[in-house]
């Protein structure tokens, strides 16, 4: 049996080695690591914003309700016409927090992070009704506690979501390879 030489250029698998690893694991990196990581965060917070309006209005995900406002907080509320009162939505504050354009002075945080990208509340912007950061109010109701019914803000995204976060990888990662071989 007679064998052949098969010579293998591997400078195009380099390449993409090379742009991946430092998207991924480079904060400031570039590419379609990066870009993906950007998009999950873009995703996520607009998945985020409509489950905090659902849930706000008295709705429920995946098994999680929150807790009503005591009459003594409807009664405190701008509008006392207690059939339109939402749940963590008297000012709008938090909310705009999940905006799906990144605002940081809005009470949000988007920081890239090796191997991915952090999101959420964060930052100095501070509560227009007082002193607190966003970030802590935001926190205090996540968690409760002193009183506090615990209103979950920050949560993992469900199957759909994040299927669709797989498909961001692949779109972004599959133009870099072909960019990569060009």
């Amino acid at each position: 049996m007679a064998y052949k030489n098969v010579k293998l250029d591997l400078k195009p698998l380099k390449r993409f080695r090379s742009s991946i690893t430092r998207g991924y694991s480079t904060p400031g990196g570039s590419g379609g690591a990066r870009r993906t990581f950007k998009q999950w965060a873009a995703r996520w917070r607009a998945w985020s914003k409509e489950r905090f309006v659902n849930l706000s209005r008295g709705g429920s995900d995946r098994g999680t309700t929150w807790a009503k406002l005591k009459p003594k907080s409807q009664a405190r509320r701008r509008n006392k016409n207690k059939n339109t009162i939402a749940i963590l939505r008297d000012t709008g504050t938090l909310l705009s927090g999940l905006s799906t354009t990144f605002k940081p002075s809005k009470g949000a945080v988007e920081k890239p992070v090796a191997f991915g990208i952090t999101v959420g509340f964060g930052g100095p912007a501070t509560h227009p009704k007082g002193k607190a950061t966003i970030a802590l109010i935001a926190s205090a109701h996540h968690f409760g506690g002193g009183g506090l019914p615990a209103r979950t803000i920050v949560v993992k995204p469900p199957r759909d979501v994040m299927t669709l976060m797989a498909r961001d990888a692949e779109r972004n990662l599959g133009a870099e390879w072909r960019k990569a071989t060009a």
